[in-house]
């Protein structure tokens, strides 16, 4: 699904972006949202949460606890470690 942005919007994202604006807009556009998702390590653990995930998550390289649930993710929030709060979306 193609969405206009405001040509303002454009213009700055493109003056603070530089050459990575065009990815920056083709991510909020054209392709569609991945979920991720983060475990709260106070009440469990990142291999806790990919046994009990009914989706397939990928580590994060940028966020210790992290995890990419991918874009087919619907009804993410109402999983059991949400509600738990081992996970935060």
């Amino acid at each position: 699904m193609k969405r206009q942005l405001p040509e303002a919007f454009c213009k700055r994202m493109r003056a603070l972006l530089g050459e990575e604006a065009e990815a920056f807009f083709r991510a909020l556009g054209e392709e569609d949202a991945v979920r991720g998702l983060r475990v709260n390590r106070i009440k469990t653990d990142p291999e806790t949460v990919r046994a009990l995930s009914p989706f397939p998550l990928s580590a994060l390289p940028y966020a210790e606890n992290g995890f990419c649930a991918g874009t087919d993710t619907a009804g993410i929030g109402n999983l059991p470690l949400h509600h738990a709060g081992m996970v935060y979306l």
